[in-house]
């Protein structure tokens, strides 16, 4: 709704805004599911004997987590052509990624397994975001920060694959190199220019104004 109004008003910026916001801090969530799926389902067991089964979802949590970042992406970017009446360009997108997912599914799946139905959820997704975003273009020229997003999924795939290089250390110790990941990546925003120290500043005091008021 807030887009829509944003639209009619001329501020076509609102979706650059909002979908640099949304990769940035989905990316650091997705992260530290990522992170510390395995740590927290580890203790869990230990702690309330889960079954162990559910470990070996741990390898699904991350692609998981990035194909619904994907989807995120795919409804702001899909707003446009709802604001424009373009509905049958959204049917037959969603169409089109349903059947891939289905097609991948079958492809993947005795393969691989559920990390097989995972990878599908990801591509799946990802090709219905770029789709709308193709389309969406042909409606309104919008400078979306694409830069932004590949570095967030370079900075998710290199922390993520870091952290597997401590998986034999004892549990506290990896735990703390994992924490240290998930905090660099605030800092490597930071180093990248996706947010600025003012940028930062300025949403605390915003955050602070709501509070109060």
């Amino acid at each position: 709704v807030l887009g829509m109004k944003a639209l009619k008003g001329g501020d076509d910026r609102f979706y650059a805004r909002t979908l640099r916001h949304f990769v940035i801090w989905t990316g650091w969530a997705v992260l530290g599911l990522g992170l510390f799926t395995s740590d927290l389902m580890a203790f869990l067991q230990a702690t309330f004997d889960v079954d162990a089964q559910y470990l070996v979802a741990n390898g699904l949590v991350l692609p998981l987590a990035a194909g619904f970042m994907a989807f995120g992406v795919y409804i702001i970017v899909n707003n446009v052509l709802l604001a424009t009446g373009r509905t049958r360009v959204v049917g037959s997108t969603v169409a089109a990624a349903a059947l891939l997912n289905a097609l991948l599914n079958v492809a993947l799946i005795p393969l691989l397994g559920a990390l097989g139905a995972a990878l599908a959820t990801v591509v799946a997704y990802t090709t219905l975001a770029a789709m709308a975003a193709r389309y969406a273009r042909r409606e309104l020229a919008i400078g979306y920060p694409w830069k932004a997003l590949v570095i967030v999924l370079v900075l998710i795939v290199a922390l993520f694959a870091s952290s597997q290089l401590v998986t034999a250390l004892a549990d506290l110790p990896r735990f703390l190199v994992r924490v240290a990941l998930w905090l660099a990546y605030g800092g490597a925003i930071l180093g990248f220019g996706l947010y600025r120290m003012s940028d930062i500043v300025r949403g605390v005091q915003s955050l602070r104004q709501r509070i109060e008021g």
